[in-house]
């Protein structure tokens, strides 16, 4: 219970690696709030998570999107005071795999949402987390 009294957010914590880490955090007792655009996916590991007796809640959240990253930091605010530990898990390749991005020539079309999920959903979600902490 090394995380007894902390809040945690793990985006794209609704599968793999993302629901893997929110477990872990749990187990060390924190409250975990995980986060994903997959609503379904994201009910069915909330629901697997509070069914071991963990401290969890599942919203939807767009990473890239700064208004619905402000809107589900503002949620861990008004529900459990604050978030002391960021997980910026979400993330993807653009394809089924690295060989499928490099056949596709790097176009922007393929590389332009990829950065803007793993580069600027991971700013995203750490300015909302630092804006928070400095106006408490």
């Amino acid at each position: 219970m090394r995380l007894k009294n902390r809040m945690a957010i793990v985006t794209g914590g609704a599968q793999g690696l993302g629901l893997a880490m929110a477990e872990a955090l749990a187990e060390e007792g924190a409250g975990v709030v995980i986060c994903d655009v997959a609503l379904d996916s994201l009910q069915k590991a909330e629901a697997r998570l509070k069914q071991s007796g963990y401290s969890v809640r599942g919203i939807t959240c767009d990473v890239t999107d700064p208004s619905s990253v402000h809107q589900m930091v503002t949620t861990c605010l008004k529900d459990f005071g604050g978030v002391d530990i960021l997980v910026n898990n979400a993330g993807g390749s653009g394809g089924d795999s690295a060989y499928t991005f490099m056949q596709q020539g790097y176009s922007q079309d393929v590389w332009g949402p990829v950065l803007k999920l793993n580069l600027e959903g991971t700013i995203n979600c750490a300015m909302a987390v630092i804006a928070q902490s400095q106006n408490n």
